[in-house]
């Protein structure tokens, strides 16, 4: 859920990631030490490096590393070669200019989250289906549009939108 602050979520009525969060590890004291757009954080999500290591600066991915420094799935894959890894997105960018990231498909899908949704019901049927990556850009595009404030109730309504879709 690409524009999530921690401090908004803990506000927000979120009862699907809440039950998640029960049974899970979890912070929501952790900072960040890198640039903090999208390109350059979800990067570092996927890798597990900084942008000086995966040299993603932008949204735009120039200058990335990903054959020094690929996705977990890619490194997954090098011990499980057989494993299927899709990745559904609502940005763009995600699906075109990321390589070496070991994913089996790549889908593509409008904005809003209905249709994010409907497609991971649709792989996790796949009982091949090893890892699945749903990005939902709601949340994000409110905080974008309205701040990414945990007392502006458009952005705490984007969240629960988002959780809502988590709890199909």
């Amino acid at each position: 859920i690409d524009g999530c602050r921690s401090d908004a979520l803990q506000q927000a009525s979120t009862p699907y990631l809440d039950s998640l969060i029960s049974t899970s590890l979890y912070t929501y004291d952790s900072w960040h030490c890198g640039i903090t757009i999208s390109g350059p954080s979800w990067s570092s999500i996927m890798t597990g490096t900084w942008w000086n290591k995966h040299g993603v600066k932008a949204n735009s991915y120039a200058n990335s590393s990903f054959n020094s420094y690929p996705y977990f799935t890619k490194r997954a894959k090098e011990i499980k070669p057989n494993l299927r890894c899709v990745q559904i997105s609502e940005w763009e960018a995600l699906n075109n200019f990321v390589y070496n990231d070991g994913m089996d498909a790549k889908i593509q899908t409008a904005n809003g989250g209905d249709s994010t949704t409907a497609e991971a019901l649709r792989q996790l049927a796949d009982t091949n289906l090893d890892c699945l990556f749903a990005y939902y850009e709601a949340v994000d595009r409110e905080g974008h549009s309205s701040t990414f404030n945990p007392g502006n109730a458009q952005y705490l309504t984007a969240i629960e939108y988002a959780d809502a879709q988590v709890g199909i």
